[in-house]
């Protein structure tokens, strides 16, 4: 099962209005679940990330992540036509490398280690993004 994760403070839950929708249509057109959450402490948002990341991933098959700023805009291609669902992480880069808004993780025990690593930095690292 492939579950499509959106995660936003409360501050954002309106943008969130608006860009959930194109998730949640994508989630029902493909048999994807979709689930947002909400960061419930916002002075440890970034690590809650990572800990919702954790819990979800060890509930499906594939986990895909987008932050709530982003939108599906285009609807016609499934992920695993887009992607090789094969990796244990797919991940987008940009100028400060390793982007946390927007990824698909395979449930494995290598991005399972891999996230608690992640969370372990946590007081080391200044935050999720960071980390990984």
């Amino acid at each position: 099962m492939i579950r499509l994760l959106s995660i936003s403070s409360y501050e954002y839950l309106p943008l969130a209005k608006i860009t959930s929708p194109t998730k949640i249509s994508y989630a029902l057109k493909f048999g994807y679940e979709f689930v947002q959450d909400c960061h419930r402490n916002l002075k440890r948002a970034a690590w809650e990330r990572p800990e919702s990341w954790l819990k979800n991933l060890k509930e499906c098959d594939c986990l895909f992540f987008t932050g709530c700023d982003a939108m599906i805009t285009n609807q016609e291609k499934s992920l695993d036509e887009r992607f090789d669902l094969s990796y244990d992480f797919i991940f987008a880069a940009d100028g400060n490398g390793l982007q946390s808004d927007s990824w698909i993780m395979k449930r494995s025990p290598a991005t399972i280690d891999f996230l608690e690593k992640v969370l372990a930095m946590e007081g080391s690292a200044n935050n999720e993004q960071d980390a990984l």
